[in-house]
């Protein structure tokens, strides 16, 4: 029996001589017992390992052992443009250590109908989300997009992304969009308090390309019922319209900043987190020598009105330049025939001294880009 609960187990007889005449040594026997059972009441009960599946979980009655947290990167994909962020945000995650044992999972969400329309997107998405920190989940499009009234002129496709809210099975999860290039490890977002994103310039919206989130039944619960009262902002509107502007993410915002308790209304990263392109590419940005002599500090980018995915997506910017080469290096090693469409788009016709797309494809990848 365990000490703690040590109970001393003895005949009538024994227990009648033990009453009448309580000896020395009998003394001293029960006073040694008072100290052991003392002594084992004062100690902290061992740590006892509770089998779940095929993991221990540590438990100890008296404190909490916080327990590892389930983290990953999520990206909604839509269409066979989305697919180039999927591949690159795989290649910057294993690049910088954010995969395999650094503990990060990446999540892919798509129409349950992706694999109909799309039938060789989808054969590449699944060869690349292979593993067990990889996943694939299947989501009903017309869910959300079904809520949001035929009458506003938002970007509903958008509102997808919504369902991230709805991935319970994780604790924390970075969002991105398809757009977006990882330039180093960005495993510290998880720290942030939640929900956060970036903002452009002086806009009042966070940019949902780049979240940090903490999925919430209750949250996603209280989005779906108060969507159907989403609408396009304008100075003639009346009443609560649920969005300040630019679809899901004037949606979220709105959500997100109804409460006077500045703790739970939407957080700000900090602009080097997540620049869009658009604002790097301005003449007088404010963040130009940081561009020039601290470019490492920008850890994301994200590629708003350049889309590097689309014919005539072009930049004079030497940064931007920069960007596009990282980014087109992130997509090494996808399937030769995947990308045949795109290898002609000339982003880098306004680019000095850069090299062409189809000079990084699989056959050509030994070449060393300028």
């Amino acid at each position: 029996m365990a000490p703690s609960t040590y109970v001393h187990l003895q005949t009538q007889a024994q227990a009648s001589r033990w009453t009448q005449a309580p000896s020395l040594k009998a003394l001293l026997a029960i006073i040694v017992v008072f100290q052991v059972v003392i002594m084992f009441r004062a100690s902290p009960k061992p740590l006892t390992p509770i089998p779940m599946g095929n993991k221990s979980v540590l438990k100890q009655s008296h404190m909490n052992i916080p327990q590892k947290r389930r983290l990953a990167i999520a990206s909604f994909v839509d269409g066979p443009e989305h697919l180039y962020g999927v591949f690159s945000t795989r290649t910057q995650m294993a690049k910088f250590n954010m995969s395999g044992s650094g503990g990060v999972e990446q999540v892919v969400i798509v129409p349950k109908d992706f694999h109909m329309r799309n039938k060789k997107e989808w054969n590449a998405l699944t060869s690349w989300m292979q593993g067990p920190d990889k996943h694939i989940y299947q989501v009903d499009r017309d869910f959300i997009i079904k809520k949001i009234p035929n009458s506003s002129a938002m970007w509903k496709g958008t509102f997808n992304k919504l369902w991230m809210f709805n991935m319970t099975d994780f604790d924390r999860l970075i969002v991105l969009d398809g757009d977006i290039l990882i330039r180093t490890n960005i495993m510290h977002w998880f720290d942030y308090p939640t929900p956060c994103a970036t903002q452009a310039g002086g806009e009042m919206e966070r940019n949902s390309g780049a979240m940090v989130i903490e999925p919430s039944n209750n949250h996603f619960d209280q989005m779906m019922q108060i969507l159907p009262n989403a609408s396009t902002y304008t100075d003639n509107t009346q009443g609560e319209n649920w969005n300040s502007d630019y679809g899901d993410q004037g949606f979220i915002t709105s959500f997100f900043t109804t409460s006077y308790n500045a703790s739970e209304r939407m957080k700000t990263m900090p602009i080097e987190s997540a620049p869009l392109s658009s604002y790097l590419s301005r003449e007088k940005n404010p963040m130009r020598y940081f561009k020039r002599f601290r470019p490492h500090i920008i850890e994301t980018v994200h590629f708003t009105v350049h889309k590097l995915y689309r014919k005539g997506s072009t930049g004079s910017d030497s940064f931007l330049c920069d960007m596009f080469q990282e980014w087109f290096e992130s997509l090494q090693g996808m399937d030769d025939n995947f990308y045949q469409e795109v290898i002609q788009f000339d982003h880098f016709q306004e680019c000095p001294n850069a090299t062409k797309y189809d000079q990084f494809r699989p056959s050509n990848r030994a070449s060393t880009p300028p």
